[in-house]
């Protein structure tokens, strides 16, 4: 019987990987399985770990305290600490633009949370991975030139005017954060909006026109 008694919220007991292993009659070997939630991914230490086992010394980490009893009150237990080194995700909206213009008229797509985490200080970046294109009829919008990504969407990141992208791909890519992507020291996740214009050129076939958007962190 496996059970976790402490805590509720930060880790969660996975029953299906706990097993007891028979070797004789007097030893077993024990796996229990949990998997960590999001907070415990911010104990990342401070690049100095004490390796000393069976303690719990250092105030930067996660620590556990596992115990083993039988029925016949014969027990065995271990207290240790951890922590994860780098860890990031990145969790955009799957629609993000939504525009509709005439050509040779733009328009604002709208605003666009991307849920994002990182346990260390860190750049973060956007780019299209591809041109519009038409979804039927396979016309292109080039998004050099015509696509630029608004200031006034977030006051928080360090989009301070309107950029135009100048392409495609990670070579174009433009940062939403490149000083002050500071990482929050005790949290779940962060969120920051974003927002583009599309220029619709002149003698652009109209229709439904489609692009994949990619965001990257990069820790420092």
């Amino acid at each position: 019987e496996f059970n976790m008694i402490w805590p509720d919220d930060e880790a969660t007991l996975v029953l299906a990987n706990c097993k007891e292993t028979v070797i004789s009659s007097t030893t077993r070997i024990i796996n229990i399985s949990f998997k960590p939630l999001s907070q415990v991914r911010w104990a990342n230490s401070n690049d100095t770990w004490d390796a000393t086992p069976n303690t719990t010394n250092d105030p930067y980490s996660w620590n556990f305290n596992i115990t083993v009893v039988d029925v016949s009150g014969m027990n065995n237990s271990i207290i240790d600490e951890y922590g994860v080194y780098r860890y990031t995700s990145v969790l955009p909206d799957s629609d993000w633009v939504d525009v509709v213009a005439l050509p040779g008229f733009s328009d604002d797509s709208s605003v666009v949370t991307i849920i994002y985490s990182s346990n260390y200080d860190f750049n973060m970046s956007i780019y299209s991975e591809e041109n519009l294109t038409h979804t039927l009829w396979g016309n292109t919008i080039e998004i050099a030139n015509n696509v630029k990504i608004l200031a006034d969407a977030d006051p928080n990141d360090d989009i301070v005017s309107d950029k135009v992208f100048q392409g495609i791909g990670e070579v174009n890519a433009i940062d939403i954060f490149n000083t002050s992507g500071i990482f929050s020291v005790d949290n779940i996740s962060q969120t920051v909006d974003v927002q583009f214009n599309v220029f619709i050129p002149f003698g652009t076939l109209g229709g439904e026109y489609t692009a994949r958007v990619a965001t990257k962190i990069i820790q420092k």
